[in-house]
């Protein structure tokens, strides 16, 4: 399936009955959800506010098997939230059909969009769906006390109509990419083999049921180097979720403070805008991400996004930044410059450089 970048989202065709959106395909999260006619823009005070000044592309206009014990509740590292409605819906992605699908409609919530997608592909395990019992959103929801239901891929593969892996080819600026299910895409060249690493049971999530089985695609990657410099972290199994839902690559303090400090000039930290930045004609230092003994070097337009800047001060985003206590991120810069397959079966990340 061709995918298109948007900034720095990555979103495909999305077909809940007979309506067809954009839809952002994110690996760190497992529900499936559209914005609904009649969506209550909130800002992040809780405020009304006008549909348009969240984002999204059209709302859709369906009719869902509604679920009247339980409601859609889900909230991200972004602040954004979204409320709403749980029901079931024949579902197509890539020309895969799951009958009665559970998804969510949302109704309500804080979101800062892309302007194009309306709405979420949830590609994680189930242990983290947001349904929660009762039919209105409640002060008291905790993620302890989710209802696990199946996201649409796991219905895919449990019901034959897939082999049980996924990749993603997400290619840099406003291009094409690919998300293939149940392969991996034959028009897109890689310069090497795979490696592989496996998907890691880790609890980053700090619930009750991520603590036994898998949730998010975390791995640990063997070492970084930048410059001259090399870092091994083969004995110190630091988390790294793979996720294509983040725009950038968050790292352990230690490392992230080294290269931010390489670039020419170096950058530094905005308390008003929360991130790190740097000159937008700054020069990044060489980085790379080691995982089974091969190192993955971020192109270096993936360490200024000049998407996002600040364009009075001439100041960009850095494509890396600090994670802090973790758990850290391997987000859209780093999967600009790989293949990335999800080998849900065998319970195994599989990279390859990405050759444009």
């Amino acid at each position: 399936l061709v995918a298109m970048s948007h900034g720095m989202e990555f979103s495909v065709d999305l077909t809940i009955g007979s309506d067809t959106v954009k839809a952002t395909v994110d690996t760190a999260s497992s529900d499936t959800w559209v914005v609904t006619e009649g969506f209550d823009c909130r800002d992040a005070n809780n405020k009304p506010q006008a549909y348009e000044n969240c984002k999204f592309g059209p709302a859709v206009h369906i009719e869902l098997d509604e679920i009247k014990d339980e409601h859609f509740y889900i909230s991200y590292e972004s602040n954004e939230w979204l409320y709403g409605k749980l029901g079931y819906s024949d579902v197509t992605v890539a020309g895969v059909t799951v009958k009665r699908q559970e998804i969510a409609l949302v109704e309500k919530g804080y979101w800062d969009g892309d302007g194009k997608s309306s709405g979420l592909i949830g590609l994680a395990y189930k242990s983290l769906t947001s349904a929660y019992d009762g039919a209105d959103a409640s002060n008291n929801d905790n993620m302890n006390d989710t209802i696990e239901y199946n996201p649409l891929f796991t219905n895919m593969k449990d019901q034959g109509l897939v082999d049980p892996l996924f990749s993603l080819a997400i290619q840099r600026g406003e291009s094409a990419g690919s998300f293939s299910i149940g392969g991996i895409p034959s028009q897109v060249n890689v310069k090497s083999g795979f490696v592989q690493t496996p998907i890691r049971v880790v609890d980053v999530a700090s619930l009750n049921r991520t603590a036994s089985q898998r949730s998010f695609y975390t791995i640990y990657p063997d070492g970084f180097k930048y410059n001259r410099h090399s870092y091994n972290a083969k004995d110190q199994d630091l988390p790294f979720l793979v996720d294509s839902g983040t725009s950038v690559t968050y790292l352990p303090t230690k490392i992230a403070e080294d290269v931010l400090g390489m670039y020419d000039p170096p950058a530094h930290f905005r308390k008003d805008m929360g991130t790190w930045v740097v000159a937008c004609n700054a020069t990044p230092p060489s980085f790379a991400v080691t995982i089974g003994d091969e190192d993955f070097f971020f192109d270096p337009a993936d360490m200024i996004l000049q998407e996002i800047a600040d364009r009075q001060e001439n100041l960009c985003n850095t494509g890396v930044d600090d994670g802090q206590m973790g758990p850290y991120v391997l987000g859209v810069t780093f999967l600009q410059n790989v293949v990335a397959v999800f080998d849900v079966d065998k319970a195994q990340m599989k990279f390859a450089e990405h050759e444009y």
